[in-house]
């Protein structure tokens, strides 16, 4: 800028037009875009390496941001400003992310304040304007809507914290503090076109199209006015280097631990971000496919709707469904209750007029395999999977009980049945191991009325949470466990409490034809059916009043929330501030001796002495676990986040999930049992025929002997050997074939689900066309 010595730093194709350039002085860097080849590419200072960023965009302008390691880039065309990281190199796929689209008409020109976690763009098209957000796309607001006419380029002054701007309209250059006041205008005379703009200390500096030159002038008062460069080649990008202008600073998102990629805020953290084609999982830092996203269930009469909640930002106020697809039952004549076990991609359903629990393994070809794993008197009317232990627990029409089976739907018990007069609902939050319910009351005391209340997963520590005349429908837990929520069809409300009983609050009112309810993901979902009968799905932030709605022409009869992610324990709670409490009690795994099977629902009641001297029936399961493999739930943070990975580790995978009667180990993302001797099953739930474990070393010295005398009786008894060993093979296959025919026997023939109305993979390519 001194000397003006000038150097050729690369030589592009004559017909490409370099529209934008910046650096980074960190890795000693230089970026441009060109529209012709629509790319981002790159040279070192030195000349000795270059490479591309990414291909296939339309770029306006570029900005690196040198604290946070992306660059930004403004598309016009899409209305889009988008991220990607420095380090990133072209490889055939897509790595960047979309930072902001909404509402966006024809960005043209950006810049940013990696320090302040902000950046600045001009809009063109439309009302001109130039807007201020956060560096990821939060807190937008416009600074400047009046006295702009075609604004294409913006640059901050760090010196004296004024945004400046080039007006290729009004032939001018423009300032204004950051606040949107102090506007300014210094007036170019036989200037036609200014194209870019820079600041350095006190001077401006811009490129003009119409006599192709580079100049400059005092920033404050348009004085001492110099051309630096004039020539016949257009000069288009424009940026002044020079390291004051990339203070150096910590990088928050060296703690924001992202799986891919990250995005500075206003309040000085890391904000995680996935690519196009991924979507960011509950945890808020690692990047899924849509497959393995958040997603709502709707139970319809013999469907179940899946519908991903990352597709609900396209449904607003609209009455056609969102993306989804079917899962269909030709065997079902019309859903009670649902859940879901995502780990496994298991699903337990309950059917209307029958006391039938179903297994469905939703396998990744498309299968549903359907297996009857409890039937009792009666109809299940509610259902809930502890998805640690496979244990499974529901309430019946016949009997005032809650029940408990283990994963495989044997050795069911009454868990709960003392003073319970009219259960309706079940809930579990197995990480806290506490267990709440509905209770309607006696239908000959109105005075008593219904009640919410909670005990732990054993049955024990029974307590009332909530007494109210009303009938309370869809209760939930919030992901961290310390709320529970609920809705009140017959006032027409939306209510919850903590789970101590203190803090009670209404979360909606007003609410006509409300009909069901749950809580997942800090969103609130309910139905709503009007006098024409037609079903509405409403959800909900749960801290937000705006409410958001879509109609299903059918019949509405349950609904939940799931996640792969949520059922780790390790999901955040942002609803509230009290801190998930310690479980170093409740958190244990139920550890009595073996009870008895039931036929039916005839019960034998076990009860153990709880609380108050009143007796509760003890949580089951089929044997003590060992103590060596216990693990126990692991304490947590505020906001239910596990104190290290280790112990997480530990609760997905606890003897527990193998009845205590064998190691659980982790292969990929499921969980398996490797079953102590004389055990057997899925969740070594089974006892193997065979000696007992006390007698192992005398039974292998046994066979040794027996090995031993016929390998010496081999040369003289081989046709009788050979003889022997036939029949004996023959015998095995024939046992073998009796044990798979007693697996299959309610094993119900398989069915595909068709998605009638959501391609997955459409719905990729879809996101990174747009």
């Amino acid at each position: 800028m001194r000397s003006l010595k000038e150097d050729i730093l690369a030589t592009t194709d004559k017909n490409l037009i370099i529209f934008s350039i910046d650096y980074d002085l960190v890795d000693q860097k230089v970026f441009w875009t060109d529209l012709g080849a629509q790319s981002i590419q790159w040279i070192s200072m030195d000349m000795k390496k270059k490479g591309t960023m990414v291909k296939g965009i339309k770029a306006d302008c570029i900005v690196v941001d040198w604290i946070g390691r992306n660059l930004y880039w403004t598309d016009g065309t899409a209305g889009q400003i988008l991220a990607i990281q420095l380090t990133a190199i072209w490889r055939g796929k897509s790595e960047y992310t979309v930072v902001l689209d909404n509402d966006l008409n024809q960005p043209r020109s950006l810049a940013l304040d990696p320090l302040n976690g902000l950046m600045y763009w001009s809009e063109i098209g439309g009302e001109p304007q130039i807007e201020q957000a956060g560096m990821d796309g939060s807190s937008r607001k416009i600074l400047l809507s009046q006295g702009l006419g075609w604004p294409t380029s913006i640059v901050l002054d760090q010196l004296s914290w004024k945004i400046f701007w080039s007006d290729d309209k009004f032939h001018c250059i423009g300032s204004a503090n950051l606040d949107g006041t102090g506007i300014s205008m210094l007036q170019l005379t036989q200037i036609k076109s200014p194209f870019s703009v820079a600041v350095f200390e006190d001077e401006v500096f811009w490129s003009e199209m119409k006599t192709r030159t580079v100049q400059r002038m005092k920033k404050m008062t348009g004085k001492n006015r110099a051309v630096l460069i004039k020539r016949l080649e257009q000069p288009y990008g424009l940026k002044v280097m020079h390291e004051v202008l990339q203070p150096r600073s910590s990088n928050p998102c060296l703690d924001a631990e992202c799986s891919h990629l990250c995005l500075l805020s206003p309040q000085s953290k890391g904000s995680c971000r996935c690519p196009a084609g991924l979507l960011l999982a509950d945890d808020g830092v690692n990047c899924v496919p849509l497959k393995e996203s958040a997603f709502l269930f709707l139970g319809l009469p013999t469907v179940i709707m899946q519908i991903y909640l990352k597709n609900l930002d396209a449904s607003r106020g609209q009455a056609t469904l969102p993306g989804h697809r079917i899962l269909p039952f030709t065997n079902v004549n019309q859903l009670a209750s649902m859940d879901y076990v995502a780990q496994e991609k298991v699903l337990y359903l309950t059917e209307w007029n029958t006391g039938d629990i179903w297994l469905l393994r939703l396998k990744d070809s498309g299968k549903l395999s359907w297996r009857k794993i409890i039937s009792v008197e009666g109809t299940v009317t509610d259902l809930a999977v502890d998805w640690l232990s496979g244990n499974i627990y529901w309430i019946g029409s016949e009997n005032a009980h809650i029940n408990i089976a283990s994963p495989r739907g044997q050795y069911s018990t009454v868990l709960l049945s003392g003073s319970l007069y009219r259960p309706t609902c079940v809930v579990l939050h197995p990480p806290t191991a506490v267990m709440c319910f509905v209770d309607l009351g006696p239908q000959d005391d109105g005075r008593r009325g219904s009640s919410i209340e909670c005990a732990s997963m054993d049955g024990s520590r029974r307590k009332v949470l909530w007494r109210k005349p009303q009938v309370p429908v869809g209760l939930s837990f919030s992901d961290a466990g310390t709320r529970l929520y609920w809705a009140d069809p017959g006032r027409g409300l939306i209510e919850s409490i903590q789970q101590d009983g203190s803090r009670y609050r209404v979360d909606r009112r007003g609410i006509q034809g409300l009909n069901l309810f749950t809580y997942g993901q800090g969103m609130m979902f309910w139905t709503t059916v009007d006098d024409a009968q037609i079903s509405k799905v409403w959800y909900s932030k749960a801290e937000l009043s705006e409410n958001r709605w879509f109609q299903v022409d059918q019949k509405i009869v349950d609904l939940k929330v799931y996640s792969k992610l949520s059922q780790q324990g390790t999901y955040p709670d942002t609803t509230h501030s009290t801190p998930t409490p310690k479980t170093s009690e409740s958190g244990k795994r139920l550890t009595p001796k073996a009870v008895q099977p039931l036929q039916g629902t005839k019960s034998t009641k076990t009860r153990s002495p709880g609380p108050e001297g009143m007796n509760y029936p003890v949580r089951k399961i089929l044997t003590p676990p060992i103590p060596a493999l216990e693990s126990e739930t692991p304490e947590t943070k505020e906001g239910g986040q596990p104190k290290d990975s280790h112990r997480e580790k530990l609760l997905l995978c606890s003897s527990d999930f193998c009845s205590g009667r064998g190691i659980c180990t982790m292969q990929g993302e499921l969980r398996k049992c490797n079953c102590l001797m004389g055990y057997s099953g899925d969740f070594c739930e089974a006892a193997a025929h065979g000696p007992a474990p006390g007698h192992i070393a005398l039974s292998l010295t046994i066979a040794l002997l027996v090995v031993l005398v016929i390998l010496g009786a081999f040369v003289y008894f081989r046709r009788e050997h050979k003889l022997k060993r036939n029949r004996t093979a023959s015998s095995r296959n024939l046992t073998c074939h009796k044990e798979n025919d007693q697996e299959e026997e309610n094993l119900m023939n398989s069915e595909t689900f068709v998605n009638e109305a959501y391609d997955e993979q459409e719905l990729l390519t879809s996101l990174q066309t747009d």
